[in-house]
């Protein structure tokens, strides 16, 4: 793909807002249910990270219907207590949105082209999710496919990441709270409600003095969407060899499967 082939979605800020907070709600009541893969103590940086993963989505839902692109999310929605069942299906496909945030300054990226980044399918033990790229989930579906995209996280000024695009605090009473309920289910999924919606967030907006979080939105990124993956692709891909893309533009953590976008064909291609 080429460069012109990149879509950019922008939102308006309102709706910027109203996108994140849902995720942010959806991050809390799942935490106890969420697998800490990468170890993280914070509880406030869980939240946000596994916010961002679903703020991608959401923005891509988002596009799709704005734009009239049938995109079935709904056989892929699951409750906050259970796995996922991959993000949407189309062209008779299950997709997964591998999206990663980026570093640089402005609005958009200006050091590098979009395509030279890397696509990346996590690939840290058997049976992560490259070792899952030709598993359904769905009986209908003929495959499985990966889309990639990427957003600003912060600037990148002189090596250093400065200004994140968002900022989150809950105090010190609901961290507890969330803290103690992730030690009792220890991300284990169930397959019955563990609790009413209702009674969880009494008590959390209790704990909070009637106020939920308290989120600070110093500006919006907008998503970029770039190629996409299938089985035809696979061989395309290889054992990363560097973490530091582009002097910090992109930084990977754990180990992957890699391949530059340049190589993959444009989703764009594949909707209009």
């Amino acid at each position: 793909m080429n460069e012109d082939d990149v879509i950019k979605v922008d939102v308006p800020d309102k709706k910027f807002r109203e996108l994140l907070e849902k995720q942010i709600n959806y991050s809390i009541i799942s935490l106890p249910f969420t697998v800490n893969r990468m170890d993280i103590d914070n509880i406030t940086q869980r939240i946000k990270n596994t916010a961002k993963g679903k703020l991608a989505e959401a923005l891509f839902s988002y596009y799709c219907e704005e734009n009239n692109i049938d995109i079935n999310t709904k056989n892929c929605q699951t409750p906050f207590y259970t796995v996922d069942r991959h993000d949407f299906i189309y062209d008779g496909y299950e997709w997964d949105i591998k999206n990663n945030f980026i570093y640089h300054r402005g609005d958009e990226l200006s050091t590098v082209k979009y395509v030279d980044l890397p696509a990346l399918v996590p690939d840290r033990y058997s049976g992560d999710q490259w070792s899952k790229r030709i598993d359904t989930l769905h009986t209908s579906t003929k495959g499985t496919r990966f889309l990639f995209s990427f957003m600003k996280q912060a600037d990148l000024i002189n090596g250093k990441r400065k200004n994140y695009f968002f900022d989150l605090k809950i105090n010190k009473k609901q961290k507890t709270h969330l803290s103690r309920m992730c030690n009792d289910y220890q991300g284990d999924t169930k397959d019955d409600q563990p609790f009413p919606k209702l009674k969880f967030w009494g008590k959390w907006d209790k704990l909070g003095n009637g106020k939920r979080f308290d989120l600070k939105l110093r500006y919006h990124p907008n998503m970029y969407i770039t190629g996409w993956a299938g089985k035809n692709h696979w061989d395309l891909f290889s054992t990363i060899k560097d973490k530091n893309y582009h002097d910090g533009v992109f930084y990977a953590k754990i180990e992957n499967k890699e391949c530059k976008v340049k190589n993959l064909p444009s989703f764009k291609s594949l909707i209009y």
